[in-house]
């Protein structure tokens, strides 16, 4: 009985490794914090400089926004342990595997971005109810940063994967700061949907920040162009849905959302790995087994 009790290492302070693991961690704590005033500046700057009513609007459309950012972040989160293992062992399979991500990110975003701008107005009225409708307006500008904030969450645990963790705290504040100058110019002019232009300006200079300086670490890690053209073929006809009169608005949705996938499908803008996973080797052959 002692002698297996004595196996085992009695707990005790060991200064440099925990130097080592606050020296790693804190960074990611500042940025974290930069990343919450981030999310919550425009409307701070609405309520300041803007009316009760714009700022409502806005606040409403960031309220349907906060659900749909959580998806991202927990992608990346899930994808921190496979990019730090090939950060660690192979850097070749690190930039595959953030390339994949990235198409992964795009498809996501843009599909949701179509869906959203088809559904925005009666998803503010089921936040608001009827008077909160003119806020889908601003809502189908500020859906737009969902494909950006997809991309630099990807990144951002890409930096981390590399241990260059302190490099989010120069691009955070950089982009915090853009992000001021584009609400205090953008919301006196435009009210609400100045402040959603803001935020998806604010949101792309991040991402071409994060990126900036992930492309110094590992490489280029951006997807190909060929690819880019396929989404947008797939984008521009599930967006045409818009001009089909008089269908409601979650049903333009459904249908916006059904063209992208399918025409993507066709054209073969889906990455090979999804389809491996949906055919008959894959997900379908363990639902068949089931």
């Amino acid at each position: 009985m002692h002698a297996s009790l004595g196996a085992f290492d009695r707990p005790r302070f060991n200064r440099s490794a925990h130097r080592a693991l606050l020296a790693g961690a804190l960074p990611v704590a500042v940025a974290i914090f930069l990343g919450q005033l981030y999310f919550r500046l425009v409307i701070l700057l609405m309520s300041l400089i803007s009316s009760s009513r714009q700022t409502g609007y806005f606040g409403g459309s960031l309220r349907a926004m906060e659900t749909l950012v959580n998806i991202p972040i927990l992608v990346a989160g899930v994808a921190l342990p496979l990019l730090t293992a090939a950060a660690r062992d192979d850097r070749a399979r690190l930039r595959y595997a953030i390339a994949g991500l990235n198409e992964g990110a795009i498809i996501a975003g843009v599909l949701v971005v179509l869906v959203a701008v088809h559904a925005a107005e009666p998803v503010m009225a089921i936040i608001g109810g009827d008077s909160f409708r003119p806020a889908g307006a601003v809502l189908r500008i500020q859906v737009a940063a969902l494909l950006f904030i997809a991309l630099y969450q990807i990144w951002t645990v890409s930096l981390i994967a590399l241990g260059r963790q302190r490099e989010l705290i120069l691009t955070n504040s950089l982009g915090l700061l853009g992000l001021a100058v584009f609400a205090s110019v953008l919301v006196p002019l435009f009210g609400a949907q100045g402040g959603a232009s803001a935020s998806v300006a604010g949101d792309a200079l991040l991402a071409c920040l994060i990126y900036w300086r992930l492309r110094r670490a590992a490489g280029r890690v951006m997807v190909g162009g060929t690819f880019l053209a396929r989404v947008c073929v797939a984008a521009a006809v599930g967006g045409a849905s818009l001009l089909i009169p008089g269908l409601p608005g979650f049903a333009s949705a459904a249908l916006a959302g059904m063209l992208f996938i399918g025409v993507g499908q066709l054209i073969g803008m889906l990455p090979q790995e999804l389809h491996d996973a949906l055919g008959p080797h894959g997900l379908l052959a363990s639902r068949g087994r089931t």
